[in-house]
């Protein structure tokens, strides 16, 4: 009989061993290893495979009780946490990325696969595993592309210029990476539209019922639909963009035979003020959102829907050679009417906000370092009230 601990290591090992192979005959061109140019394979005619990675390193203290830093706690990085006094602190590596992307060109059509994993995953030893991020395949004709697989959420797709490992999801940011069928088309150089279906590859809709308790188990079938419409490529360095967005689902609850629905508006907008200064932001509306947005736990309370508001502002400078500096501030807060009969301190809260401010410096080609402070408060269906700190120092090697 096999353990898991040993299918685990087999599995990292040939994944591992993969990337190792693939990396070793980019680095055996003429070109000075850890180039990109240099680390394209020509498998077969017509086809090249690219590795790619970031190697990194955070050191993460953290003043929020419970802890944050167990990458099964997702809500810990996101919120204030509990009402322990304590602290905690550890050394990360697990926001390490390797990757595969596959290329194929036919003229006006073309062809290209990735697979990406990290390491926030861990088995039942506690030891340090690979977990899928990125598996799909897109085919491009002249302004048309269509993705087929695991890919970054196509609606309300701006991201805010965090390190934190959340993406600021429970603090205002819809986020996620998701099984996806999306159809983008562009006209000329600023408008492209998107229509997709897609949902979160495991269910916990209806968390924290117990016929969920396996997620392979949720009852509910239905896919969200999606679309989205953007303006983009104006303003200074052609780096403005606009985009309005909008998804929706409605299925039978298994609680109530009801029909139950989640929705969503969301608005994102880029503005370049200078050549080194821009300004971000985005706003949703909606209800029903959990696990497809990166807000497990929060979209239904029994088979009533939560609604919430949820958004976030940023600035971004980069006018000192070699620096890049963010901070901003998310919010999300949801209905307190939606909320009635839920008393927790550890999942469901009334509202949710988070500060962030940022330095990143380019020490050497390929190699950043970035110093990174988060100020959280959180205000729990418990009626408890909690802020907390964080800092993240981060070393990484992108290749």
């Amino acid at each position: 009989m096999v353990t898991n601990a040993r299918r685990t290591a087999r599995t990292t090992g040939l994944i591992i061993g993969l990337l190792l192979a693939l990396g070793g005959v980019a680095a055996g061109s003429d070109k000075e290893a850890g180039e990109e140019s240099a680390a394209q394979v020509e498998e077969k005619p017509g086809i090249k495979v690219t590795p790619y990675g970031r190697v990194e390193m955070d050191v993460i203290f953290s003043s929020r009780g419970t802890n944050p830093l167990d990458p099964r706690q997702f809500n810990g990085y996101s919120t204030a946490a509990g009402p322990q006094s304590v602290s905690s602190s550890t050394f990360n590596p697990r926001f390490s990325v390797l990757g595969l992307q596959g290329d194929i060109s036919d003229g006006l059509q073309k062809m290209q696969m990735k697979v990406e994993f990290d390491f926030y995953s861990t088995d039942s030893a506690n030891l340090i595993t690979p977990r899928l991020r990125l598996a799909y395949i897109q085919y491009t004709r002249k302004g048309t592309r269509a993705t087929f697989g695991m890919d970054w959420l196509p609606v309300a797709q701006l991201l805010p210029d965090i390190m934190d490992f959340s993406v600021m999801g429970y603090g205002g940011n819809l986020w996620q990476r998701l099984p996806q069928a999306t159809l983008r088309q562009s006209f000329g150089k600023h408008w492209e539209v998107l229509g997709s279906v897609f949902r979160f590859e495991r269910g916990f809709t209806l968390q924290p019922k117990t016929f969920v308790s396996d997620p392979f188990t949720d009852p509910v079938k239905m896919p969200f639909v999606g679309a989205r419409v953007a303006y983009q490529n104006w303003g200074i360095g052609g780096g403005g963009m606009a985009a309005l967005s909008g998804a929706y689902r409605q299925f039978e609850s298994p609680l109530s035979g009801r029909k139950a629905k989640s929705d969503l508006i969301n608005l994102e907008i880029v503005v370049p003020v200078t050549n080194t200064l821009k300004w971000a932001a985005k706003i949703g509306r909606g209800q029903g959102l959990g696990d497809e947005f990166f807000r497990f736990g929060q979209a239904f309370n029994g088979d009533n829907a939560i609604r919430t508001i949820v958004g976030w502002t940023q600035l971004s400078y980069s006018g000192i050679k070699r620096w890049n500096f963010a901070g901003g501030w998310g919010d999300d807060d949801p209905n307190n009417a939606d909320l009635l009969g839920i008393s927790s301190n550890s999942l469901n809260y009334r509202h949710n906000q988070r500060l962030f401010g940022n330095a990143i410096y380019d020490v050497f080609e390929h190699v950043k370092v970035g110093l990174e402070l988060n100020h959280l408060r959180t205000n729990w269906t418990s009626g408890d009230f909690h802020s907390a700190n964080q800092a993240m120092a981060s070393i990484f090697f992108a290749f």
